[in-house]
């Protein structure tokens, strides 16, 4: 028979587990709508900084051009800093294998990793007999709160002014209609450059190209923090539906162990009821 002590303990036990479960989903609730708020604001400044980029009648083309003959590729990987957010991890490093296998042809493999689970991609890449080299002599970002305290949109726009045969793109997930997906996009070149875009003779406090460098800056140091607010919405939303489906699970299993410990507990009493009037009708 079950020991009413240990189904006791467990019930507690439980129970503790499903206040855990719940406060976490209330937290992530609380920080999926604050960012969501910021996400809002991010895509109308990115939007509107390519826009004055298109704009300007500037010398300066390499950022916008387009190489027949690349011979690298740099992966900008932005992943979690905690679990407990499901297999939105695995999915994106997946889908970067899979790009990998199809752009690869004898093309240096770069990559810039941010987030503490992006660890995991090195193990699958090994897996997979990819070879890969970390971003600027192996400096590695663990955390991604570091990348607001790095230069590292600096090292990334002098990298690709070094070597122009290189295409850069940022891997990170996105949310979009309550799911999220894997989303791999251009960084650089600047794929939307569009020809159609009548072009504004602008008077010029500074020098041009100062200002175009600095434009440049601000529209790829927005798109990394644009992909990072995308990657940290499309992390809470999966530990909502995380820890909503665990304090179920725990709601469920601790109803099932009460009625159990119900069922044994009436069975005690009903037991020394018995005894009781057996024994009185004995005497």
């Amino acid at each position: 028979m079950i020991n009413k002590k240990d189904l006791k303990n467990k019930k507690n036990s439980i129970k503790y587990i499903y206040k855990i479960t719940k406060s976490m989903e209330m937290i992530s609730i609380f920080k999926y709508r604050f960012f969501s708020e910021k996400i809002i604001h991010s895509n109308i400044y990115i939007n509107n900084i390519l826009k004055l980029i298109q704009n300007i009648n500037f010398d300066y083309h390499i950022f916008f051009n387009k190489y027949e003959n690349i011979k690298n590729i740099l992966y900008i990987v932005i992943s979690t800093n905690q679990g407990l957010c499901s297999n939105i991890n695995i999915n994106l490093y997946k889908k970067i294998i899979l790009d990998i296998k199809k752009k690869r042809n004898g093309k240096k493999i770069y990559f810039l990793l941010l987030g503490n689970k992006s660890l995991l991609l090195l193990n699958i890449l090994k897996k997979n007999n990819i070879n890969y080299y970390l971003f600027e002599n192996n400096i590695f970002f663990y955390d991604i709160k570091n990348y607001w305290k790095s230069n590292i949109t600096n090292k990334i726009i002098n990298f690709y002014k070094k070597n122009i045969d290189t295409i850069v793109f940022i891997a990170n997930n996105i949310f979009a209609e309550n799911k999220y997906f894997v989303n791999i996009d251009y960084l650089l070149p600047i794929k939307s450059y569009k020809k159609s875009i009548n072009k504004v003779n602008y008077l010029y406090e500074d020098d041009k190209n100062i200002i175009y460098k600095n434009l440049l800056f601000t529209y790829i140091n927005n798109r990394i923090n644009n992909s990072i607010l995308n990657n940290i919405i499309s992390e809470y939303f999966t530990r909502i539906l995380v820890m909503k489906n665990a304090s179920l699970n725990s709601d469920n299993l601790f109803k099932k162990l009460d009625l159990v410990y119900n069922k044994i507990r009436q069975f005690n009493i009903t037991k020394e009821i018995t005894e009781l009037v057996s024994n009185f009708n004995i005497v």
